[in-house]
């Protein structure tokens, strides 16, 4: 079941961090490092510079991220119990971005990553909350016809999501250039793309 999971649910995309035009830095920026970035910026809901904005809006993405990859891949011992935890950080993550600072030219920014969220959230509490109670109750011992209810069920989850990561990206390279700086992937995409081989 799990190789379902992964094959219905990975067109994840996560957001890219940012890093100086001048550094050479063609490796991933790591998910702690990121995550660190977006705890110190929250503590006072004001970015520094464009960077630390961009890695704070990102770094929130990243976690919800974190869990959506435990939760999709059913390596929980709850699943159910798991995507409402889940469903918690995303509500979480958006009153957090709620009360982060806009940094000059940031509000698009802003905006796509709380649509992407708001999507995230809407596929936890409708679709996605029927397929895992379906899976609770059932488990391995699925039939053929719970089986593709329940990936149907995922699918239906996921749908659309490419417009809501495109809208994201789209804010968040103009951004970059706006402020002039680079953005690479952090490692939490290579994560998301090994999953779904």
């Amino acid at each position: 079941m799990k190789n379902f999971l992964i094959y219905a649910s990975f067109s994840i995309l996560a957001g890219f961090t940012a890093c100086n035009q001048q550094s050479n830095q063609a490796e991933s920026v790591s998910t702690e490092s990121l995550l660190e970035t977006t705890d110190k910026v929250l503590q006072t809901g004001k970015a520094g510079t464009a960077i630390e904005y961009n890695d704070a809006v990102v770094g929130l993405q990243a976690k919800i991220i974190q869990e959506m990859l435990v939760v999709l891949n059913l390596q929980g011992k709850d699943p159910v119990a798991d995507l409402k935890h889940l469903t918690q950080t995303i509500i979480q993550s958006r009153d957090q971005l709620k009360t982060l600072q806009v940094y000059e030219g940031g509000l698009d920014l802003k905006k796509s990553a709380d649509e992407l969220f708001a999507f995230y959230q809407s596929a936890c509490e409708g679709p996605w909350l029927k397929a895992f109670e379906l899976y609770a109750a059932e488990g391995e011992k699925m039939s053929d016809e719970q089986s593709q209810q329940f990936l149907a069920l995922l699918e239906e989850g996921s749908a659309n999501e490419k417009q809501f990561d495109d809208a994201f990206a789209i804010a968040q390279e103009a951004f970059s250039k706006q402020h002039g700086f680079a953005i690479v992937e952090n490692e939490l995409q290579g994560k998301i793309d090994k999953a779904g081989e």
